[in-house]
């Protein structure tokens, strides 16, 4: 009976060392409560499917790696996804961090402001005179021109005071030199010094190109030359054909610095005024290019002298424009005057002003713009103005007092119109498109 126990309690733990021994199955598989592992939507492999010892293709070339590398034992170099850094879809980088570091940079608080526009819209062009060395304007007047036939390629030349005054005297005495061209061969000097009427010399007055009813139709081309110390007249009178490439400086005249009128005759050509310029000097009434256009253009022109406004209708530019385009236009000098004044365009009534820039004081009573002192109608885009405006009623680019035109593109230095509006204008609806800068920004502005 002993020996039956002794029997029956190794044969009891000879059955718990092999319950031990034997293998568990992992938690869901196998079992009535066990998940399917297909169920799980994870790879599953059919009991009974035959397993290829053959290596799978991954897709990873492996030509060109030594065999003794391609068969090198993987497990000896394991890196773990976390060591390893490769691309983890759920870990997020900034573009801060990722960006490189730059020595150079400077750390700033202040949030970026994008530009306000892709590329400059408006100019700030470079004052350069030219070197003056002809003699001093003696009062007399020569026979002719230094050379040439009149045509485009063979131009009438001039190269001294007296050719300029024979030029004008041919003009004035009815000679319109329509279809004909005449250029400038050097710089001109009518006076020593800059005139000025409180002085106690006695100066050479101008007689203007084209008087009364005399018109200049032809071109007249400056060739990058001055004519200084234009005293009394503008230089041209009335215009109808074209001016170019041409400064005015050391002057003081009235209406305009370097025109007159210009008007528009009988032909689908409008007279043209463009790449002059005025500077070192004065324009009392009108503008420091033109007093008044009709039908005409301005283009590519800047003025960097005083304008001094005796009557209403004054501008850095031009005082009156009708049915006309000014464009490409910069002004640097001071506008004085009463009413009706602006960096470029004093009165504008119909047309287009674009691609202008103003920097210059403007100072007056009624109707001060940066850009435009009134307006009747128009389209203005691409305009800036950066000058400072005092005035009873003025405006950083336009001072509106008929219909409502819209601006576009059109921007003014903060602070610079004592009301701090871009426009005025007595209809509640006026589209207020122009936009009031900083100094930064208004540096993406200019080229």
């Amino acid at each position: 009976m002993k020996k039956i126990s002794i029997i029956i309690v190794a044969l009891l733990v000879v059955c718990l060392v092999a319950a031990c021994n034997s293998p568990v199955p992992p938690a869901g598989v196998g079992g009535e409560n066990s998940t399917p592992i297909a169920d799980r939507g994870e790879e599953s492999v059919e009991i009974g499917t035959e397993i290829s010892e053959e290596p799978k293709d991954d897709g990873i070339e492996t030509s060109g790696i030594p065999d003794d590398e391609k068969n090198a034992d993987s497990s000896k170099d394991e890196v773990s996804f976390e060591e390893s850094g490769d691309y983890n879809p759920d870990t997020e980088v900034s573009a801060e961090e990722s960006a490189p570091y730059d020595p150079d940079a400077e750390a700033s608080t202040e949030p970026q402001q994008p530009p306000l526009v892709s590329e400059p819209i408006v100019k700030r062009p470079v004052l350069n005179i030219p070197e003056i060395t002809s003699p001093v304007w003696d009062g007399t007047v020569a026979e002719g021109f230094e050379s040439g036939t009149g045509t485009e390629n063979d131009p009438f030349i001039i190269k001294t005071p007296a050719q300029l005054a024979f030029f004008a005297q041919s003009v004035n005495g009815g000679n319109s030199y329509d279809g004909q061209f005449i250029a400038l061969g050097a710089s001109i000097k009518l006076n020593e010094g800059t005139p000025s009427p409180d002085a106690d010399a006695s100066y050479n007055k101008w007689t203007s190109i084209a008087t009364g009813k005399n018109y200049f139709d032809g071109t007249f081309d400056g060739k990058g030359y001055v004519v200084a110390g234009v005293y009394e007249g503008s230089l041209f009178g009335y215009v109808r054909g074209n001016i170019k490439n041409l400064g005015v400086v050391y002057s003081y005249v009235r209406n305009g610095g370097i025109v007159n009128t210009t008007v528009r005759k009988d032909s689908p050509e409008m007279p043209t005024i463009s790449n002059c310029y005025f500077a070192e000097g004065t324009v009392v009434g009108g503008g420091g290019i033109a007093a008044a256009i009709g039908g005409s253009i301005i283009d590519g022109c800047a003025n960097w002298g005083t304008i001094i406004c005796e009557a209403d209708w004054c501008g850095g530019i031009v005082g009156f424009a009708q049915f006309s385009y000014v464009k490409n236009c910069y002004n640097g000098g001071t506008v004085k005057g009463d009413s009706t004044l602006a960096g470029i365009v004093g009165n504008f009534l119909t047309g287009e002003v674009s691609r202008c820039f103003n920097e210059g004081e403007v100072t007056g009573g009624m109707f001060v713009g940066g850009i435009i002192g009134n307006s009747m109608e128009g389209m203005y885009y691409r305009l800036v103005n950066a000058g400072k405006l005092t005035g009873q009623t003025c405006a950083g680019i336009v001072i509106d007092m008929m219909e409502a035109n819209p601006l576009d593109d059109c921007y003014y230095l903060e602070g610079t119109a004592e009301q701090g509006s871009a426009c005025i204008s007595p209809k509640d609806d006026f589209p207020q498109f122009a936009v009031a800068v900083s100094e930064g920004q208004l540096a993406d502005l200019v080229e």
